[in-house]
């Protein structure tokens, strides 16, 4: 179950502090990160600045707020 589960691609929605976000880390592998808001509940603003809060780095950050989504949908890259 375990191996299928990190084969699944996840949103920060309900993982945008760090606490949560190093459990989703240890889960999924940051390419399966990707960002997400829990709008119109939250406002996108709100995950944006929580996740300005995470230590990550300037390549994973990028990769979860865009990198991520164009490998799964590369028509968005025009």
């Amino acid at each position: 179950m375990l191996a299928e589960l990190h084969k699944l691609n996840y949103d920060t929605a309900a993982a945008d502090s760090p606490p949560s976000m190093a459990a989703l880390r240890i889960m999924a592998p940051l390419s399966h990160i990707l960002f997400g808001t829990d709008y119109p509940l939250v406002k996108p603003a709100e995950g944006v600045r929580h996740l300005g809060e995470d230590p990550l780095s300037d390549a994973d950050r990028a990769a979860i707020d865009r990198t991520n989504a164009l490998a799964l949908l590369p028509r968005l890259k025009g």
